[in-house]
Parts: C-alpha cells; sequence; structure tokens
C-alpha cells in the first residue's frame, strides 16, 4: 500500500444530501493514491466539526496519540481514549465520494444542507456555516475577516457540492 501522505487545503462549499451524506471535494479525493482510497475514518474534533483522514492516515496518529493514552494505566487517560474512539467511525466512500456520517456526529456538528470542507493537512474539517463564523469570532475574527465573506458568498451563490471557491 501506498503510504504516502496527502496534504489538503483548500475551503470547499458542499451539501448534506437527503440521505444524510457527505461528500469528499472531488479534487480532494483526487490527491488520495488509489491504495489509500477505499476507507475514511470519520471523528468528532472538540471544535464541534468532524474530521475525516484517508485510513492509511489515521494509523499513524492513531498509533502516535491515541494509543499512548490506553498504555498508560489512569482511569483519566483511558477516559480520553474512550472519548475518542467512540465518536470515530469508518466509513467506505461510493465512486462519486459520497458518504453517510453517523447521526450522532452529523448533530453535534450541525451538519446539513449547506456546509464548509476545510482541507487541514493530514485530513479534511467538515464545518456547518454557522458553526465555522461561531469558531472564528470566538478567536478573536472581525467582520473583515475573509472566513465571513466567504460564508456569505456561499449563502447568496447557493453553494454546490464539492464547488471550489
Amino acid at each position: 500500500m501506498d503510504t504516502t501522505p496527502v496534504i489538503f487545503s483548500g475551503t470547499h462549499a458542499c451539501l448534506v444530501d437527503d440521505k444524510g451524506r457527505l461528500t469528499v471535494p472531488k479534487s480532494m479525493r483526487e490527491q488520495v493514491p488509489s491504495s489509500q482510497e477505499k476507507y475514511w475514518v470519520t471523528l468528532m474534533f472538540p471544535e464541534r466539526c468532524v474530521a475525516v483522514y484517508p485510513e492509511a492516515q489515521w494509523h499513524p496518529i492513531y498509533a502516535k496519540r491515541v494509543d499512548e493514552l490506553a498504555q498508560s494505566d489512569t482511569p483519566e487517560n483511558r477516559e480520553r481514549y474512550r472519548a475518542v474512539l467512540e465518536k470515530t467511525y469508518t466509513v467506505r466512500p461510493d465512486t462519486q465520494g459520497r458518504f453517510k456520517v453517523h447521526p450522532a456526529l452529523a448533530r453535534a456538528a450541525g451538519l446539513e444542507g449547506q456546509i464548509l470542507a476545510i482541507g487541514f493537512g493530514d485530513h479534511v474539517e467538515y464545518w456547518s456555516l454557522s458553526r465555522r463564523e461561531q469558531y472564528v469570532r470566538s478567536m478573536g475574527a472581525s467582520d473583515d475577516d475573509s472566513c465571513f465573506h466567504y460564508a456569505d458568498t456561499i449563502r447568496e451563490d447557493g453553494g454546490g457540492d464539492g464547488v471550489d471557491r
């Protein structure tokens, strides 16, 4: 298996379809070697967005970060380990890059209708527009921040599945 790391970047407007499926934007899917694209790992991040990793990129992260929590014999670290894994699911996208996100993750992240897919290095993050705006504001961004203009453009244009903006 090709384990060449993939670096995701860019922001894409996406839609959650009527079956609750998300799409890995085509430009991002095309970066992943075919030997790595069969399964993807989804999990909830503390910022309340859904992170999606190609399975081959998740394994080293798991081994380095998550597994060391399990190796510790403290109740706190075991609970941190559980907290990560209880919100982690493996999915298999169809040929168009669509996959069903676990309903609990979708609800917790507010993923419905128009959303953002943001490349974040080794993974893709899926954000609701309003949650992304709230988060960026909480980090001290002003109304002039590009995040807000991007979201306004999506709202005005109606967005699109996998459309680069």
